[in-house]
Parts: C-alpha cells; sequence; structure tokens
C-alpha cells in the first residue's frame, strides 16, 4: 500500500430480499441493507472504482484518541473476540474514545 500498488477497495456482501433499488433507467442501484462478507484492499480490478485504500499511520491514531498502541490492540482483539450477540459487561472502549476525539476536535483552540 505505501508504494500505491495495492489502492482500492472490494467488498463482498448479499443483498437480503427488498434490501435495493433500482433507478427507472437501470444504471444506479441503492444499497439500503446488506450483510457484509468481507472487505479487501485490492489492486488492478477493484469491485468499485470510487473506492481507495491507503496506509495511515497507528502513530495519528494514537494521538487522536489518547490510547497506546498496546490499548488500541487490546480493544480490538476484545472486539474480535465479543460474539455479535454478547451483551457488553462494560462500555465500548472504542467508542468511548472516538466520541471523546470528536469533542476535543470541536473545541475552540
Amino acid at each position: 500500500m505505501r508504494r500505491g500498488v495495492v489502492d482500492s477497495m472490494s467488498f463482498g456482501f448479499t443483498v437480503p430480499r427488498g434490501g435495493d433499488s433500482w433507478s427507472d433507467d437501470g444504471s444506479r442501484r441503492e444499497l439500503r441493507e446488506i450483510t457484509l462478507h468481507e472487505v479487501s484492499v485490492v489492486t488492478g480490478f477493484p469491485a468499485y472504482e470510487a473506492t481507495s485504500a491507503a496506509v495511515r499511520s497507528l502513530e495519528a491514531v494514537c494521538e487522536r484518541t489518547g490510547m497506546s498502541v498496546d490499548e488500541i490492540a487490546d480493544v480490538l482483539q476484545r472486539l474480535a473476540d465479543k460474539p455479535e450477540d454478547a451483551k457488553p459487561d462494560e462500555p465500548n472502549l472504542l467508542e468511548l474514545k472516538r466520541k471523546r476525539s470528536e469533542l476535543l476536535a470541536k473545541k475552540p483552540l
């Protein structure tokens, strides 16, 4: 990705019955509901040409959220390990940090 060789995205999803609609001329599809199966960074022939992929600095994420690399890795691992239907027994730390970042960004300097 840093060299620009891999620079696009493809998504694997299914659309449930009634989850989409087409324009009158059939040239545009609107997706209102999908089941996402996978997200891939690709090169050459992306499924959607309007997508882009880029390397972002983990240090910038840490600075913006106020979290260390280890804290971010820990939260991501816990999110990955938690079944979708599990009831949260603690606040979602990643979401709390995101909201904190948004509030800090809105503060006047």
